[in-house]
């Protein structure tokens, strides 16, 4: 009996010493379980990456493995906001991809859910330089008549969405939803340094942004995408209003400040109070007199 005390008795001993290091061990088996999850989720979209590469040399087109809604887009990102990069392109099929293929995935592209997050100059301005299917499409040659086309194929009564809705995830290919987001994206790419000088000299193409300006202006929602495709007619109509010398402009060290912007001096802030116009309202009506004095 003795003997078995003896025993008991370091037992319990050993048992409250290590009490301590039992929740210590916890903790890291814990953190050791969390770390085994994250590296399962970071193999997970790895592997769904690698699926649509190898769907693409099946079928010569590539679709976005991981967008935002599915459950895995929260796996893009780990505990230390390292960020998984599933919104380019792979690099080893970008340049071999068609210039519509570009354009699909530009409009399809994760990213687009920013352009409610900047003015929409700075989101296009940002997007054509970080986005690799921009990068390449916009140094492609023929690039200008492309976009163009693509943008004159949109037919006028669509420009505006009926929904509001920013997702191109849902409802692709004809619903007024994705044709709101492929036109006033197409509308921003014309925008830019890159494209503008050679946009404006096609008649068609200022035409058809009077139009659609005209159909956003006179469209009964009030939603994001909607005030987003305000902004994009605005991008192209500004500027060339300002190269005509009917609005002011911002000057500062010999550069002009704010291109895109509508700059209200004393005189125009007395031309709205004194119109009722609304500032776009007013834009649409100096460019249409302007469109038809100039063609």
């Amino acid at each position: 009996m003795r003997s078995l005390l003896f025993f008991l008795v370091p037992l319990f001993a050993v048992a409250s010493c290590h009490n301590d290091y039992n929740q210590t061990a916890s903790t890291n088996n814990s953190e050791q379980s969390s770390a085994m999850i994250e590296s399962d989720s970071v193999k997970r979209v790895e592997q769904m990456m690698d699926q649509a590469l190898a769907q693409y040399y099946e079928t010569g087109e590539y679709h976005y493995p991981i967008v935002p809604g599915m459950e895995e887009w929260t796996m893009t990102q780990d505990r230390t906001g390292v960020v998984i990069d599933v919104i380019s392109i792979p690099e080893a099929i970008v340049q071999e991809l068609s210039n519509k293929q570009l354009l699909r995935l530009t409009v399809e592209n994760p990213n687009v859910y920013l352009a409610n997050a900047y003015p929409f100059h700075v989101f296009v301005q940002r997007f054509s330089t970080q986005f690799n299917g921009l990068q390449v499409l916009l140094t492609r040659d023929g690039v200008v008549p492309f976009l163009l086309d693509e943008y004159l194929s949109i037919p006028i009564d669509r420009a505006a969405s009926d929904r509001d809705h920013m997702s191109p995830f849902e409802g692709r290919n004809q619903s007024a939803s994705y044709l709101n987001i492929r036109n006033f994206l197409l509308e921003g790419l014309l925008a830019i340094d890159e494209t503008y000088a050679a946009a404006i000299l096609d008649q068609r193409f200022l035409q058809n942004v009077a139009e659609k300006y005209e159909v956003k202006l006179n469209s009964p929602e009030n939603s994001e995408s909607r005030l987003i495709s305000l902004e994009a007619s605005r991008m192209i109509v500004v500027p060339t209003l300002k190269q005509a010398g009917l609005l002011p402009i911002e000057v500062k060290d010999g550069q002009e400040r704010y291109p895109y912007e509508l700059i209200i001096d004393d005189a125009l802030y007395e031309t709205l109070s004194m119109s009722n116009y609304s500032e776009d309202e007013y834009l649409l009506d100096l460019f249409t007199q302007w469109l038809a004095a100039a063609y």
